[in-house]
């Protein structure tokens, strides 16, 4: 009889140590598109694969969302094509964002009410990059850096490729921009003030106004 009470309280004092242990964290990887996955681990969120990620109808439909608050850089170590809408909304913390050469186009409000957002870098996705160097066009479009007549991601790679005195291969010349369009707080020079302004302006709502 004894033993039994003692296995009764043992069992007691086990099911109120479970019901004492924080519930498992969300998980930290994942999919986020047809051939794109995600991880998260030290405050780094790593996006690879190819191609598109998915959209998001809002901050909260991310499958990163109950670990926002931990992300502090984002990094597409991949082939991504097309950044998706509201993907890194509402992250309070993102201090910096590492895009890959072949990123062509950012969702809508994809980095919004990213309050800390400082500061941006590229690197090469491990296959062919985006190629979008060479000569550019003469638009008369804020923002429009390569002069293609749009703005989108092209244009933020290629403003981080002029500031980082990047090589263009086929002219063996410091990739060129289109400086009207890119001094974008019109002070006469076109420097890292004008890139976060590009790249927050376009995250944000798809739009640029000076």
């Amino acid at each position: 009889m004894k033993a039994f009470k003692k296995l009764i309280s043992l069992l007691l004092m086990l099911c109120m140590v479970v019901l004492l242990v924080p519930a498992v964290s969300a998980a930290e990887s994942g999919s986020c598109g047809e051939k794109a996955t995600w991880n998260l681990e030290n405050g780094i969120l790593t996006i690879t694969g190819s191609g598109d990620m998915a959209d998001y109808a809002g901050a909260d439909e991310t499958p990163w969302a109950a670990l926002r608050d931990q992300i502090e850089k984002v990094v597409f170590d991949g082939a991504i094509t097309r950044i998706g809408s509201n993907a890194f909304a509402e992250c309070p913390n993102l201090k910096h964002v590492t895009f890959s050469t072949a990123t062509v186009t950012i969702g809508k409000r994809a980095f919004y009410n990213c309050k800390q957002l400082a500061s941006a870098d590229y690197q090469e996705p491990g296959g062919e990059g985006s190629g979008d160097n060479g000569e550019i066009g003469d638009t008369d479009i804020p923002g429009d850096v390569n002069g293609d007549g749009e703005v989108d991601g092209r244009d933020v790679i290629r403003l981080m490729k002029f500031l980082a005195e990047d090589i263009d291969e086929e002219t063996g010349e410091v990739v060129k921009i289109n400086e009207k369009n890119s001094d974008l707080n019109e002070d006469g020079e076109v420097n890292e003030l004008d890139l976060l302004r590009l790249l927050k302006a376009l995250a944000e709502d798809g739009t640029l106004i000076r």
